[in-house]
């Protein structure tokens, strides 16, 4: 973990599944110290895993030689989560912003069940973005710091 002056906080883990629960735990400190509600830091703890994990499989390919990047920047409106993997990316404009939950939860197949991770993540950020960086792919969540307004 690395930390600059300027109110960021940096985390490299490399990508493995289970490395993403101290991604969790990172941000579980800097969602208490920046007084976010417990059910609030909980929703912010989930789409960080979820994008941890889509780094480590989509954009690293479980590589354990690759590494993913998290930056928690905390600005005067929201606290910006970006999390960076060695992957070529994707169309955040192509993902469903709907699921039909009740076909996916009655399905057989494995296949079926699984794809729930960026609608998860879309649900709880107040904003959204993804680019392509010299190093790969970057998601970039926006989680409105408390007492700033609700809309999006």
């Amino acid at each position: 973990m690395q930390v600059d002056k300027e109110n960021t906080i940096e985390l490299i883990l490399p990508s493995t599944l289970g490395n993403e629960k101290a991604a969790m735990d990172l941000v579980e400190s800097v969602t208490k110290n920046l007084s976010f509600s417990e059910d609030r830091q909980e929703e912010i703890k989930t789409a960080v895993a979820e994008a941890c994990i889509n780094a480590f499989e989509h954009g690293n390919s479980f590589n354990h030689s690759e590494n993913v990047l998290i930056v928690f920047k905390e600005t005067n409106r929201f606290l910006e989560i970006d999390i960076e993997d060695s992957g070529g990316g994707f169309n955040l404009l192509k993902h469903p912003e709907k699921l039909d939950v009740k076909k996916k939860l009655s399905s057989k197949s494995k296949e079926d069940l699984r794809g729930w991770g960026l609608y998860i993540i879309k649900k709880i950020v107040d904003k959204l973005e993804a680019e392509q960086t010299n190093n790969g792919y970057m998601l970039k969540m926006f989680f409105k710091l408390p007492g700033e307004k609700v809309g999006k």
